[in-house]
């Protein structure tokens, strides 16, 4: 009996490429697992790249601020700023905004296994990084905008007629 081997006049496969560095983000912790199968920096906040923690440093960009002017194509828009709550949005009928009519950042998402950083709904303005900050006042701006506009418009046909 005579077996043929197909593989017998193939080369060798080449070799496995090299391990990739080890980078964790603990914001991701729900898939990402640490060298031996055990969770990198659970429940601490921080992001582990080579075993080097660096811990969340909140935002101090508009703190201490009231106000804040946004050049929207060329029109400046002045958004109020809550101490705890953020930007402030006018309500749907352009009137002044209450306490709680403010920016809230869409929750990113949910991870049951990490809660070492906060996100969402419930997220604090201390705790909003510099990015979600600007982001958020330019968002309340564009709002504000819209909303003083409509009701300029209700004015002027109340006015007219």
């Amino acid at each position: 009996i005579c077996w043929f081997d197909p593989r017998a006049d193939q080369p060798p496969p080449p070799p496995p490429p090299p391990p990739l560095p080890r980078l964790l983000l603990s914001t991701d912790l729900c898939s990402q697992h640490a060298v031996g199968g055990e969770m990198a920096g659970h429940g601490s906040g921080n992001l582990v790249v080579d075993d080097t923690k660096r811990v969340f440093q909140p935002s101090t960009l508009y703190d201490g601020e009231t106000s804040v002017k946004v050049d929207l194509d060329g029109e400046i828009v002045e958004v109020m700023l809550h101490p705890e709550n953020g930007p402030l949005v006018l309500k749907v009928d352009g009137s002044e905004p209450g306490p709680t009519d403010t920016v809230k950042l869409p929750r990113a998402h949910f991870c049951s296994v990490d809660r070492s950083s906060m996100n969402g709904l419930r997220k604090p303005w201390s705790q909003w990084t510099s990015t979600e900050r600007k982001i958020a006042l330019h968002y309340a701006a564009k709002m504000n905008k819209q909303r003083m506009a409509l009701r300029e418009s209700r004015r002027a046909i109340a006015d007219g007629d």
